[in-house]
């Protein structure tokens, strides 16, 4: 930080925040831009030469988009965006893709940075959301396709009416993680580190495979005689990179792995930004 004093002023439609003064009242997105820039600019390290050309072009980048997406969801801007906790969380955002650069760590972080500011009550889900924001940057983007398969296999089910339904469901909403997520040891073993995911500890009994996550969520579209085996083929048959990538994370007992409350948010914000396809989660941290 800077050795500077700032002087905070109280007053009707004003909220204090130690280092600045934001006046709610009134405030545009040019200023909420403003925010963005003072608060990488004073917080950020000193970089030099073509390093310092890089972070510019990504903060540039990663503001004009969460400024976007920001004014979307809110057309005037939303009073938390003067709370101290908004400002720190913005700041982490802007650090992380200026040190990456990478699309998925920007994309999440904006989904997050935008669910941490509509979430004005001091809830378990809005500490969630801040604490995700720490560990999602520390996560690859075979990671996070682990996340957002796990999050679709074992917390999502479809309301759809027939396998066929289901099927596309699988195509639009499960399929471009799976066939591009390679589940090592190493990284499920950093998932659990970084307390996204849950391994079991020592001898597991009856390990569970993903057709089994299938077969138990959507029985009541199967027809009576419908037997596990015929889920297996069925899920085969859909994609020959899908049989494929089902036997590494059978091999690899990937179904084993529960997601935790931060895991959970990270997946969906991952699952949501790729496919279109929002859920309604917060319900779940009550």
């Amino acid at each position: 930080m800077k050795d500077e004093i700032y002087n905070q002023a109280g007053g009707d439609g004003s909220t204090n925040i130690q280092g600045t003064t934001v006046n709610i009242s009134g405030l545009s997105y040019s200023d909420v831009k403003t925010i963005c820039q003072d608060l990488f600019k004073d917080n950020f390290l000193a970089l030099r030469s073509a390093a310092k050309e890089t972070a510019d072009e990504r903060i540039e980048e990663f503001q004009q988009e969460f400024l976007n997406r920001l004014q979307e969801r809110f057309p005037e801007v939303p009073t938390s965006i003067g709370d101290p906790g908004v400002h720190s969380a913005i700041f982490e955002g802007q650090k992380a893709y200026a040190m990456s650069g990478d699309s998925d760590v920007g994309g999440n972080v904006i989904t997050l940075l935008i669910d941490r500011i509509s979430a004005e009550k001091r809830t378990l889900y809005q500490l969630l959301v801040a604490e995700s924001l720490v560990i999602l940057p520390k996560l690859t983007s075979n990671e996070l396709n682990i996340l957002a398969a796990l999050f679709f296999i074992k917390c999502i089910e479809i309301q759809v009416p027939d396998l066929p339904t289901l099927e596309k469901a699988i195509r639009l909403q499960l399929l471009p993680f799976i066939e591009s997520s390679v589940p090592k040891k190493t990284s499920l073993k950093h998932l659990d580190y970084c307390g996204c995911i849950s391994l079991p500890r020592g001898m597991s009994i009856g390990t569970m495979k993903i057709e089994q996550h299938f077969f138990q969520k959507y029985q009541h579209i199967l027809p009576e005689d419908y037997s596990l085996e015929m889920m297996r083929a069925w899920l085969d048959a859909i994609d020959p990179v899908l049989a494929e990538a089902l036997n590494t994370w059978n091999i690899y007992e990937v179904a084993q792995a529960d997601l935790t409350y931060v895991g959970i948010i990270i997946a969906e914000a991952h699952y949501s930004r790729r496919t279109g396809e929002r859920t309604k989660i917060d319900s779940l941290f009550e």
